[in-house]
């Protein structure tokens, strides 16, 4: 799979793992992903603090791994799913580890509308990027919608890039 981010960058979607997370002031104490809940076809393999990291079985395409996903946020109401992408030919490892969010960062040609650019989608609030006089994140519902609308507002003129926000695990020395 392709993901602009904001570079056309090569990422393989796993079918076999999803990632939630439970952000800060939900509740659940310290370490809510301790209690997440698993369903038919998944299995909570890390609860790490905030993060719950479920192996997934029975996957074979992105309309299954969508099924799985919304499935487990049901169950979850407080967690924020996040699909599990890998940099291709190398192991996969959490240095490798990427995770596709539900928002989406935007770059607009000068004098373009933010507004105007996403209205008609499925996507907002906008917000501005402090530093980037045309950057913009806006929310979407999940990854999966936020993958569907970056691809379409990069349709759209004015539009410079439109890419997924892709986080990776940074660790301390």
């Amino acid at each position: 799979m392709t993901i602009y981010t904001p570079q056309r960058q090569q990422l393989e979607l796993a079918l076999d793992e999803v990632e939630l997370n439970f952000p800060a002031g939900h509740g659940g104490g310290a370490a809510p992903a301790a209690a997440a809940v698993e369903i038919a076809g998944s299995r909570l393999d890390l609860a790490d603090g905030r993060r719950a990291i479920f192996a997934l079985s029975g996957v074979t395409d992105l309309s299954s791994l969508r099924r799985q996903v919304e499935a487990l946020a049901a169950v979850n109401p407080a967690a924020e799913p996040a699909l599990v992408a890998y940099v291709p030919g190398l192991p996969k490892s959490s240095a490798t580890l990427r995770l596709l969010t539900r928002e989406i960062g935007i770059l607009l040609e000068p004098g373009q509308d933010a507004s105007a650019a996403i209205a008609g989608l499925p996507a907002g609030p906008i917000r501005a990027v402090p530093g980037a006089p045309s950057g913009y994140v806006i929310d979407t519902a999940d990854p999966f919608t936020a993958l569907e609308v970056a691809e379409a507002l990069r349709q759209r003129p004015g539009v410079s890039a439109a890419y997924p926000i892709v986080r990776r695990l940074v660790f301390g020395r």
